[in-house]
């Protein structure tokens, strides 16, 4: 290692790499996006397999240590990340935002609108979805229900269930 080069990228330059992995990381935390994620833990994984590169190994070795390092990195982000790390944030740092309305409904709990049509829809946060037909016999506008299934856009609702 006489010119502190690796495939024509600098120490610094490697620095760099994993500065920006990080702070892509730490953006996650806050804007809670998959895609982020993935290019943060693939930045992490070439600047991983780039420091290999200074031991003066082969590029197949090089590759090989770049899809390990990415596979226990994305095996790492879902285990401890997305499951501790994010959680714990989220609890800490951000009590008071509003809750995220997920794109998946279901076990949440919300409120029965009539719509003009006299058709119903259940209000799960600031989402309407249109309620099956079947369900609207059982229950009455105003009336709190809990998402129970969800199929084309149409929610199944049930009763919601009191703390005893």
């Amino acid at each position: 290692m006489t010119d502190n080069c690796f495939f024509s990228l600098s120490f610094v330059m490697l620095h760099w790499l994993f500065a920006v992995s990080l702070t892509l990381l730490i953006l996650d935390l806050f804007l809670s996006t998959e895609w982020l994620s993935w290019l943060a833990l693939t930045i992490f994984a070439a600047w991983s397999a780039l420091l290999f590169a200074s031991f003066g190994l082969p590029v197949q070795w090089i590759m090989v240590a770049f899809i390990l390092a990415l596979a226990v990195e994305f095996a790492l982000y879902y285990t401890i990340w997305k499951n501790a790390v994010r959680p714990l944030v989220m609890k800490l740092f951000m009590r008071g935002a509003p809750q995220e309305i997920l794109d998946d409904p279901i076990g949440c709990v919300g409120v029965l609108r009539r719509g003009d049509d006299g058709s119903f829809c259940v209000k799960v946060g600031d989402l309407l979805y249109r309620v099956d037909p079947q369900d609207c016999e059982h229950f009455a506008a105003g009336e709190r229900v809990k998402v129970i299934a969800l199929s084309k856009g149409i929610v199944r609702v049930g009763r919601e269930q009191s703390a005893a």
